[in-house]
């Protein structure tokens, strides 16, 4: 096949029109970077440069090292490297033809997780980039391969071949197509690709247009999966069909109609030493139909779809089965299942008047799944309500007002009695006001409100014991001011203050037992100084603190309202930007942390973040 395609590359070299030049120079630049959150530091450096020889030769050379360090104690320090190599040379034989070379190297070490997952990938590839149309590419490249996990050295070779085509007309209708194919052929083992994609659409009349897209794909992907060389291979099969209708209704009205079918096939197969070889496979099917109306007006704009779909799925190993010799990432241990959701959502965005402005949102969906497994008890159906509500005024040019709302529902029901002391329903309530006020340039504060409730109500409750029905609720307030100082000073001020309470809840009288009780405040502080137009720093000071209180009901039914302790953390923050050019960045972000849990001694923390930008 190979023959072939060089054979056609060369006879249509000799007919092409050349293009105009599409070898654009890309970003060059490099970037290192330091982090530190509490006991974890991470390293990170990427250099990338591009460039263009004599106009017939292109070099490229991409480093991304990324390091990391899990600081557990000074005998228990965990590591894990990630680095990814490509260097690139191309030589331009014809304008419409690329010599290409690469060599790759990806190296992961991993030390954290405690799983073998270190790998060791280098490859070398020669191929060929054939361009005979500006919205044409033809490109195949092969090459040695090594590979090396689970103590396992691999020797092989690699190859892919890529056809892409867009938008290019036949009989008056416009066609794109994406063809891929790769492999990894190792002694052992293999990993394949095989992805086809094509879409065909028209417009028949300003307006409405009709498209029909076509997928195809075949993955497997073979994994050791202990230092025995036991391998386990996982194979996926996708087919998909998408129709696409845009229609006009009206001047103000557009339609689009979607309808989709979408077929999966995995299967797994495991071989290990003195066992035969086991095999599962799951089989999906999926149906999907989606209408949606779209308004379009001056002072109006809103849309409203109604969407279903339903999947099956079917396995074919039983569960009492699942203990069979298959790695926790792969096995299927889910019934057969049969689920569907159809939903409804509507969304408005409305210029009431030159001042006052509404935006609107609500979704009502249902959802069902069912197995036909008796020793399953997960059937259920799950309603979901959600809305939202925006609302803004402008009183005048420096003060706006803003009120947002949002109400959601959520019903839980399970089929089978087995499981209904489960079914509940889930009401989140929501309301928060906004204030912007901006006087003059140098002034700016912004003031917001939040009253947040959540109650989960179970439909069935055992009186014998612990209420199992509770509420969350929250009520915060935020301040935010921005103040110019001088022109090149200005003070930032943040403060946050939260309430926040949990107890148990009766619905059906309509009231709640506390139980326990949160005061949290957060304020933090800035001076931003910018001496220079390249230059800032700010220095600050942030400040953390939460209270806690457990509330008890003694036998005579009075509360009592018990301080558990609190929770402070605090210290400095400097922050630094510096920008001489458009080429070069500096940007650091430091606080150290005192920290005062309740009962343990005060410790220290220190958050730091350091970025080197240069562009060559």
């Amino acid at each position: 096949m190979l023959s072939l395609y060089f054979l056609f590359c060369g006879l249509s070299i000799l007919y092409a029109q050349e293009p105009e030049n599409q070898f654009v120079s890309g970003i060059n630049g490099s970037q290192i970077g330091f982090k530190q959150e509490f006991n974890t530091y991470i390293w990170n450096y990427n250099l990338n440069t591009y460039k263009i020889v004599r106009n017939r030769w292109r070099f490229g050379f991409a480093e991304k090292f990324r390091s990391s360090l899990l600081n557990l104690s000074k005998d228990n320090d965990k590591w894990k490297d990630d680095q990814n190599l490509n260097v690139n040379l191309d030589y331009f034989l014809f304008p419409t033809l690329t010599i290409q070379s690469r060599l790759a190297s990806v190296v992961f070490l991993d030390k954290q997780s405690g799983f073998n997952n270190d790998i060791r990938t280098h490859q070398g590839n020669v191929g060929i980039e054939y361009t005979p149309f500006a919205n044409t590419r033809i490109f195949t490249q092969i090459g040695p391969k090594w590979d090396n996990r689970f103590s396992q050295n691999d020797q092989g070779y690699n190859y892919s071949f890529e056809i892409t085509a867009k938008d290019f007309q036949w009989e008056k209708y416009e066609n794109s197509l994406d063809f891929m194919l790769g492999k990894d052929q190792f002694s052992q083992r293999q990993n394949h690709d095989l992805n086809l994609l094509y879409n065909v659409s028209r417009e028949f009349v300003p307006g409405t247009t009709d498209s029909l897209q076509v997928v195809t794909s075949s993955q497997r992907r073979d994994n050791y999966t202990s230092n025995t060389g036991d391998i386990e291979s996982l194979r996926e099969n996708i087919k998909g069909v998408n129709n696409v209708l845009l229609y006009t209704l009206s001047k103000n009205i557009d339609m689009r109609l979607k309808n989709g079918m979408y077929f999966k096939n995995v299967e797994i197969l495991s071989s290990f030493q003195d066992v035969e070889q086991k095999r599962r496979k799951r089989n999906d099917q999926r149906f999907s139909h989606d209408l949606l109306l779209v308004l379009k007006q001056k002072k109006v704009k809103g849309q409203m779809q109604l969407s279903y779909w339903s999947q099956k799925q079917v396995y074919d190993i039983e569960l009492e089965k699942s203990n069979l010799p298959f790695s926790q990432r792969t096995a299927f241990v889910t019934p057969n299942n049969e689920s569907n959701r159809l939903m409804f959502v509507s969304g408005l965005s409305a210029n009431i008047t030159n001042n006052d402005s509404l935006y609107s949102y609500f979704s009502i969906s249902k959802f069902q799944y069912d197995t036909p497994d008796t020793n399953n008890f997960d059937d259920r159906d799950e309603l979901r309500i959600n809305s939202r509500l925006i609302a803004f005024h402008k009183f005048s040019p420096a003060l706006n007002f803003e009120v947002q709302a949002s109400v959601n529902f959520y019903h839980m029901v399970y089929i089978f009695g087995e499981r209904s002391a489960d079914n509940n329903w889930n009401r989140i309530f929501l309301l928060r006001p906004i204030i912007h006020y901006y006087p003059v340039e140098q002034f700016k504060l912004k003031q917001s409100f939040e009253v947040l409730a959540n109650y989960v109500d179970y439909d069935f409750e055992d009186k014998s014991v612990l209420t199992k029905s509770f509420v969350f609720r929250k009520f915060s307030v935020d301040d935010s001011l921005q103040y110019g100082i001088t022109p090149r000073t200005t003070l930032l001020f943040d403060y946050r203050l939260q309430l926040e309470e949990n107890g148990q809840l009766s619905w059906e009288n309509w009231t709640e037992k506390v139980l326990l009780s949160r005061r949290n405040q957060w304020l933090h502080l800035f001076v931003n100084y910018q001496p220079y137009q390249y230059f800032r720093v700010a220095p600050g000071y942030s400040y953390y603190i939460r209270e806690e209180w457990h509330h008890n009901t003694n036998q005579t039914g009075i509360e009592k309202k018990e301080k558990t302790g609190s929770y402070t953390s605090q210290g400095p923050v400097l922050r630094l930007y510096y920008v001489p050019s458009k080429k070069v960045k500096i940007i650091f972000d430091a606080i150290r942390y005192k920290v005062n849990p309740p009962d343990q001694g005060e410790y220290f923390i220190n958050n730091i973040q350091l970025i080197l930008n240069w562009t060559f």
